[in-house]
């Protein structure tokens, strides 16, 4: 196998090796109540009553020696936990691929390790989207990306490398596989019979899950029904997290739509329920929490103040890219790109394709005493510029309990 798009030290994956056990061992190998420990040794030609032996825990021990809090992955609060084995089924051509790509990278801006394993779109088609959701992130995510991304096109793999492949990948938080029907195929195994998902699964995801290595299969659903993975139902039975995703509102380069991604079983409870991405039209948002409060929480924040800066500035300077939206107005970044996306969503601004650049132009233009869904709760914190600490006398503050994560989405705590 050969890296292809990003080139970190993966001639020797082994460098991140350091790390990755120094992480291991201040973690529990029990962490999500369900992974058996990575290392023990095991007597393949041993006894059965050797076997056993070998394969017993004591669950009290572990209950005395205290369980941890569940561990997410960077970025991927509630949605992909540390260790665990997800599988995504969505319609095809429905943005899994892109949507994951765009998580990925966020991800690695949180300082994840994640690998990708296509066998499906191929490096260039990567490559092209990876630079499309880049050229919507801050400067410095090329640096994370370089550091901590490593894609890999039409690994050939066999079911005798999955010992190999977990040491391998030691010092890596998550490794996507795209997709599983193309997998399967490369392992002539039929994905329509469960005998046939179990050996892969056995071979090739369960060594990753034994070393503490997270996995997100994305997966094509079936014909009939559009929430479950195409093929054998038993992919979604070994699998921790299950979802389905779909397009929500229909997106391409010159219009936003929506992804939705949707838990349809798992096996602990303090999942989320669901999640939502906004892309399309050159920008690539989060996938956030949408179930519950946090929904509402998120939904009545609305910057007021720097939506119409935003407005004014757009309205002096026509065609300002993202970036230069960002150096014109004063405020905190996250919340000026929160302020631009509501615009853009109420009809306010459009954005306009020039090669690969967005350009914004007024519409019409905004002024926060017209709008009816303002919120006047002055919560009493100040805009903070978090990059230079600078403060703005007005007051534009995310609704109480919410937080910034990812690559600034603002969302609830």
């Amino acid at each position: 196998m050969s890296p292809h798009v990003t080139d970190p030290e993966w001639a020797d994956i082994d460098a991140w090796e350091v790390e990755r056990v120094a992480r291991a061992a201040a973690e529990s190998a029990s962490m999500n109540g369900t992974r058996p420990p990575a290392n023990k040794p095991r007597s393949e030609a041993s006894s059965l009553e050797q076997r056993l032996a070998d394969a017993r825990v004591d669950l009290l021990a572990i209950l005395d020696g205290g369980l941890p809090v569940r561990a997410w992955l960077p970025c991927s609060e509630r949605m992909l936990a540390r260790g665990s084995r997800h599988h995504v089924a969505a319609p095809l051509k429905s943005g899994k691929s892109i949507g994951f790509l765009a998580h990925a990278v966020d991800m690695t801006i949180g300082g994840a390790r994640v690998v990708i394993l296509d066998r499906e779109n191929g490096e260039q088609e990567y490559a092209r989207r990876l630079g499309d959701v880049l050229a919507d992130r801050p400067p410095d995510a090329r640096d994370a990306v370089r550091d901590r991304l490593a894609y890999f096109a039409w690994p050939a793999l066999k079911l005798t490398d999955g010992p190999e492949l977990g040491g391998a990948f030691c010092s890596v938080d998550l490794v996507i596989l795209d997709s599983t029907r193309t997998f399967l195929s490369s392992f002539a195994l039929d994905e329509d019979r469960s005998d046939d998902f179990a050996q892969f699964s056995t071979a090739i995801i369960e060594p990753l899950f034994r070393a503490g290595i997270a996995t997100v299969q994305l997966d094509n659903t079936g014909h009939g029904d559009k929430s479950r993975a195409r093929g054998s139902s038993s992919k979604g039975d070994l699998a921790d997290v299950l979802y389905s995703l779909k397009t929500t509102t229909a997106f391409d380069q010159r219009r936003r739509g929506t992804l939705r991604l949707v838990r349809a079983h798992a096996r602990f409870g303090d999942v989320g329920g669901a999640f939502t991405m906004d892309l399309g039209a050159g920008h690539f948002g989060a996938f956030t929490m949408e179930d519950g409060d946090d929904a509402e929480s998120r939904a009545t924040f609305r910057p007021t103040v720097l939506m119409e800066r935003v407005s004014r500035a757009l309205e002096e300077s026509p065609g300002l890219p993202k970036r230069a939206v960002r150096a014109t107005v004063k405020g905190n970044t996250n919340a000026v790109d929160l302020a631009l996306e509501l615009l853009i969503a109420d009809g306010h601004v459009r954005a306009d394709v020039d090669g690969q650049a967005h350009r914004h132009h007024v519409v019409q233009p905004y002024r926060e005493a017209d709008d009816s869904h303002r919120d006047h709760r002055d919560q009493g914190v100040t805009n903070r510029d978090q990059s230079t600490g600078a403060t703005d006398r007005d007051h534009v503050t995310p609704s109480k309990g919410s937080r910034v994560t990812g690559h600034g989405r603002i969302e609830a705590a």
